[in-house]
């Protein structure tokens, strides 16, 4: 049952502020998720010693009362019941079993806690990035020696991705923002030189027995050969947002498709441009094919 630690700021907590230890709701892919706040000035083995038992119970009566309020019988709810379940009768086991680790502090203060604690290697590490930045990369991998423990959540991916997939996505999202630095382009010249860059992939949807993500997510689409309209909007956005264009991907759906595109902020005095537009990779795509097959299956982002 694969579980994450998160080692969080005790300063940047702002509710339960009498309980420093909190079995919480998780989210895909995690099964289930504890939060730990503190200012790293503890032992990593003193984090889950039985001295905190009775603070993770006041986390589960919290959450147990809260999730009382529900009256929707789902499958999330019941995932919650069933790790306070476990927890409740295998008491610490949750914390010492967890699979996955996560430090919410800068770099320097993860780079001292990993020399003092080094027995918490032992463990998986997960880190969300919201930016794309190859520099906190390199610094991660210089501080951990080995890679092969080191998982990625990013924006515009729905699964967790390992250090060289991330690096590599990293680089070809930058190589593009890089390439389009080279000319003396205006902001809208500049996004249709990133547009056309993108545009230029071709289209093509998973097989029926694949998983969808691979042509939808930001890193399996950029490392692999399948995309469809969730694969082009995610890459146009990353591109973007690490140019500093004010951007977001946007959805259409009726009752049986859906459909991403992107929506850009543009500021441009050469062509006397203020305003906000749409931009769709996908209806420009190289040797896209329209057929009646093209929308699969309900719902499906395409």
């Amino acid at each position: 049952m694969a579980g994450i630690i998160h080692i969080k700021n005790k300063e940047s907590k702002t509710f339960l502020k009498e309980c420093d230890y909190l079995i919480e709701p998780s989210e895909s892919p995690i099964y289930y998720s504890i939060s730990i706040y503190t200012l790293l000035n503890e032992k990593f083995n003193s984090l889950y010693s039985n001295k905190h038992l009775d603070e993770f119970k006041d986390s589960i009566k919290f959450y147990k009362d809260a999730l009382d309020e529900f009256e929707e019988d789902s499958k999330y709810i019941n995932k919650i019941y069933t790790v306070l379940d476990n927890y409740k009768n295998k008491e610490m086991d949750l914390i010492k079993n967890a699979e996955y680790i996560s430090l919410d502090f800068n770099i320097k203060e993860i780079e001292e806690y990993i020399k003092y604690n080094p027995e918490i290697l032992c463990k998986k590490f997960i880190f969300y990035l919201d930016e794309i930045d190859i520099s906190y990369l390199i610094r991660l991998k210089e501080i951990f020696k080995n890679t092969n423990n080191l998982y990625f959540m990013i924006k515009g991916n729905t699964a967790l991705i390992n250090y060289n997939d991330c690096l590599n996505t990293f680089k070809y999202i930058e190589d593009i923002a890089l390439d389009s630095k080279k000319y003396n382009f205006s902001p809208l010249e500049q996004i249709m030189y990133i547009y056309d860059n993108i545009r230029d992939r071709i289209y093509k949807l998973e097989n029926e027995d694949e998983d969808k993500n691979i042509s939808r997510d930001l890193s399996k689409v950029i490392l692999g050969n399948k995309i469809v309209c969730q694969g082009y909007a995610n890459i146009f956005d990353a591109v973007l947002r690490i140019l500093k264009f004010n951007t977001q991907i946007v959805y259409l759906f009726n009752e049986k498709l859906g459909h991403a595109r992107n929506m850009v902020q543009i500021i441009d005095k050469k062509y006397n441009i203020n305003g906000v537009y749409y931009f769709d990779t996908t209806w420009d795509s190289k040797k896209m094919k329209m057929t009646l097959n093209f929308f699969y299956h309900t719902n499906i982002l395409l």
